[in-house]
């Protein structure tokens, strides 16, 4: 992806977990055009499978702070998890529900 950054933040504002927090402009032949509005690139140090990793999100939402949305990601990749597991296994949330379905229609 090749990209320009047009506005960083700075490392003593970002919490520790957070290494970069960018506003990004795509700057390849074919996604500059279809996609010409910034974007926001977001590194941050995550734990999974109990080891830290390095991963990059990009979003649209200047909004919120760039930990908010590491922890959106985060949140959505383990329901996007469950609902891979629920089809192959039976799950249980004790009070939530039985399965994952129920646990997504509960408000």
């Amino acid at each position: 992806m090749l990209y320009k950054v047009v506005r960083h933040v700075a490392k003593r504002k970002l919490p520790k977990n957070v290494l970069s927090d960018e506003t990004i402009r795509l700057t390849g032949a074919r996604t500059a055009k279809s996609n010409p509005e910034t974007l926001r690139r977001i590194r941050a140090k995550v734990e999974e499978d109990e080891k830290k990793r390095e991963m990059v999100y990009l979003t649209n939402s200047f909004e919120w702070s760039a930990a908010t949305v590491v922890e959106l990601y985060r949140a959505r990749w383990q329901v996007e998890l469950l609902k891979r597991s629920d089809g192959q296994n039976e799950l249980t949330f004790g009070r939530w529900g039985e399965r994952m379905g129920e646990v997504l229609q509960e408000e």
